[in-house]
């Protein structure tokens, strides 16, 4: 439907008079000379310049509209204040350790230096020799060995893991047996393990498994090695630099306090369900939002940086999930690092269905990770270390939702204005038919209805109110939804003018309109169909249309406006007038019979003069088709003195009134595009002459 702006049929004939063109650029006023002053020939065109607010029928008659936008519901007044988020604070459970290997080896020359002298020289001589008679070695206790990890682990708290000791005998005689003990280093100086092996032939090893749960290492370990028992034995063959080998083996370990070599460890992977909540009854499917910003916060004591990593796997931007990674910096519980992070979720298309199928609204799930990288440097972590993480949707504005848009009442009640009668200030006005109609332009795919409950119109001139009558108001009028896949905008049209007062509604010639104007959406409830939308570019736009043929009848129609009037370019205007005529030739192509008067104010607004008359301009008769074939002349004159003329010489600007009268008062006459009316403004002024 073309949209027509606000215009009324009384600019037509203020235009008349005050919407001229000059055709005389500067007036002459010459001595003894009638010298036109201002010249204009005007028709419909001229006098409603903008053509799109009026329509010009078939037989060029002319329809005026005006509307007036009641009230818009967009989506941003269905969802509305949606918040979501979470705060968390993530304990890791344990740390998971690499597995670490030493090795510690006994020697036959480091035996025979603990042996007694006589016995360790005997060994020695025989160095890369085979001696023939090997001695028993009873109860020898070797010097203790330092286990070499503190580059991996210096300090552990065990919640589970092993300790596999294995010894291997590479010497050439039996080991009958040997009481192996790892202690912590002080200050700890607690035992980790103690055991005994024994009976272990040349070339053959022996392992023993601890379970260390429960367990602590310090910073450093001693292994000591007692009682170390060989049969004698003949004809060995002694190389001194054999040895019988520890094999320390330290795995599957997971810690709850450590200083320790990390490897890359996760500690947080969680998936979890978040809420758009303050959404009342609305059920959202699926919603993409316009600006929003998801900002994390994210507080550390961990002393290792931290890899951190959000995910929401169903919410997509050209097919991607919104997903980032960022570095959290190492801090400490006495001072945690802070970190925050703004990221724009424009676009975003949020799936609020749940991870499998349909079975949630309003919900989606996001995935937390977060851990250490290797750095291959000593890191202390504990179980009472933590990563404080906030989660917070801001300002979300979606631009498309979808599912159930929930059952709303909004009201709209505030005056609009009409400028259809404006320059009126007299007389009354009668139009002969009217199109009164509420015009709802629906963008929303929401079940929904409209009710305007009451409309006053008010002439503030006059005081004159009236109430709107008509079966159509004060009900609930069903109304046609949008549809998606392309969006078409549906329109619904409410007729008001059948059975109503909508002629003495209009008659009064109102410039303002009161209203109650209400908005209901799902007044059945939710169908659980989840397949009702909205954009927030498409809007619910409800009009209040007036539209009626320019087929009017007029008694004193009083018109009034005001005009630049700027007479001293001429030359002659500053000679001594004696007295003058004001002359206007009209000839009027119009129905209407009209008289006029003319007031003159200074550059302060302040009236200094006035032309006023009793003749009349002629109405242009009508045929019997009811149109205007000919155009009456008119000439109005206005005498002046020379007080008069001199005021109106020096004037800024003229009010002029007009008023109209249809003849036959008592008929309709129906204006058309091709009127016109032609009028010349004439002075006839004598000047002293020097």
């Amino acid at each position: 439907m073309t949209k027509f702006k606000k215009i009324g049929f009384m600019v037509i004939f203020c235009g008349l008079i005050f919407s001229c063109r000059r055709t005389t650029d500067k007036p002459l006023w010459n001595t003894d000379i009638v010298a036109p002053l201002l010249q204009s020939s005007l028709s419909i065109g001229n006098i409603i310049r903008d053509t799109s607010t009026f329509k010009v029928n078939g037989d060029k008659s002319i329809t005026i509209v005006e509307r007036q936008l009641l009230m818009k519901v967009g989506l941003d007044s269905i969802v509305k204040n949606i918040t979501a988020g979470f705060q968390q604070t993530i304990y890791p459970t344990n740390f998971k350790l690499d597995n670490i290997t030493d090795t510690t080896s006994i020697t036959l020359l480091q035996l025979a230096n603990a042996a007694p002298p006589a016995v360790g020289t005997y060994i020695k001589s025989y160095n890369h020799m085979t001696m023939p008679f090997f001695p028993a070695i009873t109860n020898y206790n070797l010097p203790d060995q330092n286990v070499n990890i503190s580059n991996f682990l210096q300090s552990a708290n065990i919640v589970s893991g092993t300790m596999t000791i294995t010894i291997i005998n590479n010497f050439p005689v039996t080991l009958s047996s040997m009481d192996l003990a790892l202690n912590n280093k002080a200050p700890l100086s607690t035992n980790i393990l103690t055991h005994t092996f024994t009976n272990l032939t040349p070339g053959t090893s022996q392992s023993y498994v601890k379970d260390l749960s429960g367990s602590t290492i310090g910073d450093g370990i001693i292994a000591s090695i007692t009682q170390v028992n060989f049969p004698s034995a003949f004809n060995v063959p002694i190389d001194l630099d054999k040895a019988i080998d520890v094999l320390i083996t330290v795995s599957n370990i997971k810690v709850s306090a450590a200083k320790a070599v990390f490897p890359s460890t996760s500690f947080l992977d969680t998936t979890s369900k978040r809420v758009f909540t303050t959404l009342g009854d609305v059920q959202l499917k699926k919603v993409i939002l316009a600006s929003t910003n998801i900002k994390i916060e994210i507080a550390s004591t961990f002393g290792d940086n931290i890899n951190f990593n959000y995910m929401i796997p169903k919410a997509l931007k050209n097919g991607v999930p919104f997903e980032f990674n960022s570095t959290i910096p190492a801090g400490s519980i006495a001072s945690p690092s802070n970190t925050v992070l703004n990221y724009d979720l424009a676009d975003y298309e949020f799936d609020l269905t749940g991870l499998v199928g349909s079975d949630t609204i309003n919900t989606f799930y996001d995935v937390v990770k977060a851990g250490t990288t290797y750095s291959g440097t000593l890191v202390s972590l504990s179980n009472n270390d933590n990563l404080s993480v906030k989660v917070t949707l801001e300002n979300v504005k979606p631009s498309y939702a979808k599912g159930y848009l929930g059952q709303k009442t909004i009201s709209r009640s505030q005056p609009v204005f009409s400028t259809l009668f404006n320059h009126i200030v007299d007389g009354t006005i009668n139009v002969e038919t009217n199109n009164t109609k509420i015009v709802i332009d629906n963008g929303l795919g929401v079940s929904s209805a409209v009710n305007m409950q009451y409309t006053t119109a008010t002439n503030s001139r006059t005081g004159k109110s009236i109430n709107y009558i008509s079966p159509n108001l004060n009900t609930d009028i069903p109304i046609s939804n949008a549809t998606d896949n392309p969006l078409t905008v549906v329109t619904t049209n409410i007729d008001l003018s059948a059975n109503s007062n909508s002629q003495d509604f209009l008659n009064i010639l109102p410039d303002r309109i009161d209203y109650m104007a209400l908005y209901k959406s799902n007044i059945s409830g939710n169908d659980h169909t989840y397949s009702e939308f909205a954009y927030n570019t498409s809007f619910m736009d409800i009009y209040l249309d007036t539209e009626f043929p320019l087929s009017i009848k007029t008694s004193n129609l009083t018109l009034c406006d005001t005009v630049a009037f700027n007479s001293q370019s001429d030359p002659n205007s500053k000679k001594p007038v004696q007295k003058g005529t004001i002359l206007v030739h009209v000839e009027n192509g119009f129905p209407l019979e009209a008289n006029m008067s003319m007031h003159f104010l200074d550059a302060s607004g302040s009236i200094i003069d006035s032309l006023v008359s009793s003749a009349t301009i002629k109405a242009a008769a009508v045929d019997a088709n009811g149109r205007v074939n000919e155009k009456p002349l008119s000439i109005i004159p206005f005498e002046a003195d020379a007080k008069k003329i001199s005021n109106i010489l020096y004037s800024k600007n003229v009010i002029f009134k007009v008023g109209f009268t249809t003849i036959p008062t008592t008929s309709y006459m129906k204006i058309y595009s091709d009127y016109s009316i032609t009028f010349k403004l004439v002075g006839d002024i004598q000047y002293s002459v020097q």
